[in-house]
């Protein structure tokens, strides 16, 4: 048996937070973590986004507001994201976009702690947390692999625009790989 949907999301926000923890220790290398931040919430908002937000949406009704507030919780993070993308990570006003990412971060992280788990463990059959665990997984090795954290500010066409950057970088992949 493999990790839940609840184990994967329980995951994701503790392996955040211990990025977000190395890009304030003056000794580590933050450019990387930074990068590797990024590339992890763009993976994190993208697979909430696409399995866990309709679940919400359509099953959750004894949490209201939830889907509000994760939907504005991803927007919030996906501009920040764009924001850094567009800056050096020398720039001056990185630390501010930093922090406001880690802000959004904790209260996001905060709402699923108190109210999105328990409803999820609630309202899901077991059967259903491991089945949407196991796909939250598959997505997450495919998009970990080629994030696309600039996508995630095109709104309404980000699904597409999400399938045809998928279909390049398997392209792509295949093409390197027989070099």
């Amino acid at each position: 048996m493999g990790e839940t949907a609840v184990d994967v999301l329980e995951r994701e926000h503790h392996d955040l937070r211990a990025l977000f923890e190395r890009v304030r220790d003056p000794d580590a290398d933050r450019g990387a973590a930074w990068l590797e931040i990024v590339k992890q919430v763009a993976t994190h908002v993208a697979i909430e986004r696409t399995f866990i937000y309709p679940v919400v949406k359509r099953r959750m009704a004894n949490a209201p507001g939830l889907a509000d507030d994760l939907r504005h919780d991803y927007k919030r993070m996906e501009r920040l994201l764009v924001l850094t993308e567009r800056r050096k990570i020398n720039s001056p006003d990185m630390p501010d976009l930093v922090n406001d990412l880690l802000n959004v971060f904790e209260s996001h992280q905060d709402r699923c702690t108190r109210i999105l788990i328990p409803t999820m463990l609630e309202t899901l059959k077991p059967v259903e947390l491991d089945e949407l665990g196991d796909r939250m997984r598959g997505a997450e090795n495919v998009i970990l692999s080629h994030p696309h954290p600039h996508l995630l500010a095109l709104g309404p066409v980000y699904p597409m625009t999400t399938r045809v950057a998928s279909f390049w970088d398997r392209v792509r992949d295949r093409t390197v790989q027989n070099r």
